[in-house]
């Protein structure tokens, strides 16, 4: 994937979200921003060093912050955002560590 395709991508979910702010489809936005993070994640462990992944990487905090915010005007935030970043380290580490059990056999 080249570079300037990934900040497209993630210019683009987040104008879709914004969108979908504006029309209070709350529901949509948060899946809209959430998938747009995890597949940059996947993006990111998937892709090899010379393809875009430091690009991928450097685009993860688009989403994530945007999706702080949205969290912040709940009553819940802080568990809301804690339970997102828990997710996040866990498919990073589990993408990982199935990546390194294959280059290893």
């Amino acid at each position: 994937m080249n570079p300037c395709q990934v900040g497209d991508f993630t210019c683009a979910a987040c104008r879709l979200a914004c969108q979908l702010a504006a029309g209070s489809q709350r529901l949509l936005q948060e899946w809209v921003l959430r998938r747009t993070l995890f597949l940059l994640a996947q993006l990111t462990a998937g892709l090899p060093a010379s393809c875009g992944k430091q690009q991928a990487a450097d685009q993860l905090y688009v989403p994530l912050l945007a999706l702080q915010r949205l969290y912040q005007t709940e009553r819940d935030s802080y568990r809301k955002i804690c339970q997102l970043r828990s997710s996040l380290n866990q498919y990073l580490y589990a993408t990982v560590n199935t990546e390194n059990k294959g280059a290893l056999k």
